[in-house]
């Protein structure tokens, strides 16, 4: 019972994958001046290779994908608790697979069904359910797609599973 903490384990874990050997990723740096989270989305940076945090994107054609979590990286100004990816460091970018991603305090709960679309706030780089769907400023990811699983953490954070295809 010593890694049950407070009354659960948790289902999900923000930017990592939920099937294990199911994915995969491809390399990319993190440019500008912003560091990044596990599992936010990417954009690209004009730069082979390099990517910026997707907030501010200009269209869903501008996003490349999602940070994928890594199984070692220590705490900012350790022993911290923030882990991020910084400007200037390598991650993994998911190509395909499933994961887990953190979604807008506002996402629809109902709406997080199986192979329902993912919409994303180009203005915050924030996932979200498609019933927030606006064409121009809230438009659907390519590709992306819910598996119906989800869960609201003890801090009111909606956690939810997807499969990018």
């Amino acid at each position: 019972m010593g890694l049950i903490i407070k009354d659960k384990i948790p289902m999900f874990m923000r930017g990592y994958p939920t099937v294990s050997d199911k994915y995969n990723v491809s390399g990319g740096i993190l440019s500008g001046n912003t560091p990044a989270k596990f599992g936010d989305l990417v954009k690209t940076s004009g730069t082979a290779g390099y990517f910026l945090p997707a907030a501010g994107a200009a269209n869903v054609d501008a996003i490349c994908g999602f940070i994928l979590a890594t199984n070692v990286k220590l705490a900012e100004d350790w022993p911290g608790k923030t882990v991020q990816v910084n400007p200037g460091e390598a991650f993994n970018l998911m190509v395909n697979g499933f994961m887990a991603i953190e979604l807008a305090a506002d996402a629809t709960l109902a709406s997080i069904t199986p192979n329902a679309k993912v919409c994303v706030t180009l203005a915050t780089g924030i996932c979200t359910t498609a019933d927030k769907f606006t064409a121009a400023t809230i438009p659907y990811l390519p590709n992306v797609v819910f598996t119906g699983m989800y869960e609201k953490t003890a801090d009111n954070k909606i956690l939810a599973e997807i499969y990018i295809k």
